[in-house]
C-alpha cells in the first residue's frame, strides 16, 4: 500500500489524539474529579453455589438486494451449574425480510408470536444495521424470560449488553424480565464488553479506572460503582434500568467491564459478581464469564449456516418457479465479482 504525506498526517494526527487521552496520564486528574479511592473497590468473590445462566443473541445479514434485505436471526442461553453445563437451549432462526422505508411486518408477527402481544412501537427500517439488532434484542429478551422462569432464588441471569432497549417495543420486555427475576429472587447482570463510557471529554472511562486500581495496588477480582457525575454522557432515566459497576473479574484479565445490575435491588449486587467472577477463570478469555462465552458460540450465525439459508432460499424459488438467474439478479453482489480478480 502506497503511503503518501497526507495519510502519514492522517495517522499522525489520529495517534495524537490516543496520546492527549491515555489514562495513565490522566489519574492525579480522575481521582480529584471522582472523588475514588481505594476503599471504594469491593473484593469479587470467585465462589458462587447458585446457577448462573447466560442469554446471547446473534444476527446476520443472509442476502441484500437495493430494496430489501433478508435478516436472520436467533438467541440461546447457556446455564452451568458447580462449573459443569446443566442446560443449552437455542430459539429457532428466524427469518426477516427488512426494506428501507417501511414498517417491519415479519416483526410483528414474530413478537406477538413469542410475546403474545403486538408491539406498541413499529418496527421501521431506515437503517438495515439498527433494525437488524432491534429484531435480535428482541429474541434475546424472549429467551431470558424463560430463562428466568428456569431459575430459582439465589440464581444468576448474564445478559450480554446493557440494561437499556434500543427500542421502545423492547421496554415491556426488559420489564417483564427484571420484574420476574426480582420477585423469583434471581440475580441479573448485563455486561458490556466494549463500553463506550467516557469522562473528560472522552477519556475512556473503564480503562482509567483499571489503570487507578492497578497504580494504588487494588488487588483483582475487585468492582466499584460508577463514580457520580463523573461520566461525560447523559444518561436518560426513562430508559435505564440498572446502575452502573465497572469490574476486573480475574487477575489475568484483559481488561476490565462495565456492569449493570437492577434499580430494584432485590438482588445482592456483590452474588452477582460473584456470579461472573466464579466463571472467569477459563484460559482462552480470563476475566470473561465462560456462561456468556458458551452462549455466543452456540448462537453465532457464521458464514456456513448464511450459506445454507442461501442455498434453502435458492431452492425455495426453485419450487415456485424462480430461477438461478432471478436470485442473481435480486442479490448478486458485484462486489463478489470484484473479489474474484
Amino acid at each position: 500500500m502506497r503511503r503518501d504525506p497526507s495519510y502519514a498526517q492522517d495517522l499522525i494526527r489520529f495517534v495524537g489524539h490516543l496520546h492527549a487521552h491515555a489514562p495513565r496520564t490522566q489519574l492525579a486528574r480522575f481521582a480529584q474529579e471522582s472523588g475514588l479511592s481505594p476503599d471504594d473497590f469491593s473484593p469479587c468473590s470467585p465462589a458462587f453455589p447458585g446457577c448462573v445462566a447466560a442469554v446471547d443473541g446473534s444476527n446476520a445479514t443472509v442476502v441484500e438486494s437495493g430494496s430489501f434485505s433478508l435478516i436472520a436471526a436467533r438467541a440461546a442461553e447457556s446455564a452451568y451449574r458447580n462449573g459443569a453445563c446443566i442446560r443449552r437451549r437455542r430459539s429457532p432462526l428466524r427469518l426477516f425480510r427488512i426494506a428501507p422505508g417501511t414498517v417491519s411486518t415479519e416483526y410483528e408477527d414474530v413478537y406477538e408470536e413469542c410475546t403474545g402481544f403486538l408491539p406498541e412501537t413499529p418496527l421501521k427500517s431506515e437503517d438495515l444495521s439498527a433494525a437488524a439488532s432491534v429484531v435480535r434484542d428482541m429474541l434475546e429478551y424472549w429467551v431470558a424470560a424463560q430463562a428466568v422462569s428456569s431459575l430459582q432464588a439465589g440464581d444468576c441471569l448474564l445478559l450480554d449488553g446493557s440494561l437499556r432497549v434500543s427500542h421502545a417495543s423492547h421496554e415491556p420486555l426488559l420489564l417483564g424480565v427484571l420484574g420476574d427475576a426480582a420477585k423469583r429472587g434471581v440475580g441479573i447482570c448485563a455486561l458490556t464488553k466494549r463500553s463506550s463510557l467516557t469522562w473528560g471529554g472522552g477519556i475512556p472511562l473503564v480503562w482509567t479506572v483499571e489503570q487507578y486500581a492497578r497504580d494504588t495496588g487494588v488487588p483483582e477480582p475487585w468492582y466499584v460503582p460508577v463514580p457520580s457525575g463523573i461520566v461525560d454522557q447523559q444518561r436518560h432515566a426513562q430508559w435505564e434500568h440498572g446502575d452502573l459497576y465497572l469490574a476486573k473479574l480475574h487477575r489475568r484479565a484483559h481488561s476490565a467491564f462495565k456492569l449493570e445490575v437492577p434499580h430494584n435491588g432485590v438482588a445482592d449486587p456483590a452474588a452477582a459478581f460473584a456470579a461472573c467472577a466464579a466463571y472467569a477463570g477459563d484460559g482462552r478469555i480470563p476475566g470473561y464469564p465462560y456462561p456468556l462465552l458458551d452462549a455466543h458460540r452456540a448462537v453465532a450465525i457464521d458464514a456456513d449456516v448464511a450459506l445454507a439459508i442461501r442455498q434453502d432460499l435458492i431452492s425455495g424459488m426453485g419450487h415456485v418457479g424462480l430461477s438461478a438467474r432471478d436470485y442473481l439478479q435480486w442479490f448478486g453482489d458485484y462486489h463478489d465479482e470484484f473479489a474474484r480478480y
